[in-house]
């Protein structure tokens, strides 16, 4: 990790991070930053945002960052690619509509996707308006992998889309689904010495102005 953080960009997420902690100390002086795994948490039950199922939709996320933990997440060219092959996915949104088809990101785009919707939801939808005409929902609920399946069958569509509008493949090297991560990635642990960690924090400083490339990108979009 110290290696990782001598980069300016890393050393400065880790900063926030720990900004961050002080905040939540000073604010909730009672409450861990970090959930207590040994005792039942007394609003276990209560896990509703609205008609949204958080707790689930969390589960479901929890090994996000092991897909866009690969090498090629590392490389400044393929997180540019990333950008613009994003904005081309918003791009087919009305056509996949058209097909009754669910568009499905690869991981490259979905990381991408992740951190709009994170650096301003107002500009999100705003964004999304101007380039598709609508917001493009993200719809995590699509799990199950097998052969024929909703995915399976959606992704298959998404490919067939992506040639016949880019005539390129959808398919990046580096930027699919990997299998589910190794047990030593769900570990509760902190560890600097944590390979993992310091893979997730160099990650999240890397994807740091993301935000800032696609909206460049964007307004380049008349």
């Amino acid at each position: 990790l110290q290696a990782k953080t001598d980069n300016p960009s890393v050393a400065n997420c880790c900063c926030s991070a720990a900004k961050t902690r002080a905040l939540w100390k000073r604010k909730y002086p009672e409450e861990s930053f970090f959930l207590d795994l040994t005792t039942p948490h007394k609003n276990a039950s209560t896990h509703q945002v609205g008609d949204f199922d958080l707790a689930c939709s969390a589960e479901r996320q929890a090994t996000f960052l092991w897909q866009v933990s690969g090498e090629r997440f590392n490389d400044e060219d393929f997180l540019q690619e990333a950008v613009q092959r994003y904005v081309n996915f918003i791009k087919i949104k009305s056509i996949a509509e058209a097909h009754n088809a669910v568009l499905v990101p690869t991981y490259q785009i979905d990381l991408m996707w992740h951190t709009h919707m994170l650096s301003n939801l107002s500009l999100y939808m705003k964004d999304c308006e101007k380039i598709a005409g609508g917001c493009l929902d993200h719809d995590d609920s699509l799990t199950d992998r097998s052969e024929g399946g909703i995915l399976d069958v959606s992704f298959q569509a998404t490919k067939d889309l992506w040639k016949e509008t880019y005539n390129e493949n959808y398919v990046v090297v580096g930027g699919m689904y990997r299998g589910e991560p190794p047990a030593a990635f769900q570990a509760p642990s902190w560890d600097p010495d944590n390979v993992l960690f310091a893979s997730a924090v160099a990650l999240t400083a890397n994807t740091q102005g993301a935000s800032m490339r696609i909206l460049g990108k964007v307004q380049t979009i008349g």
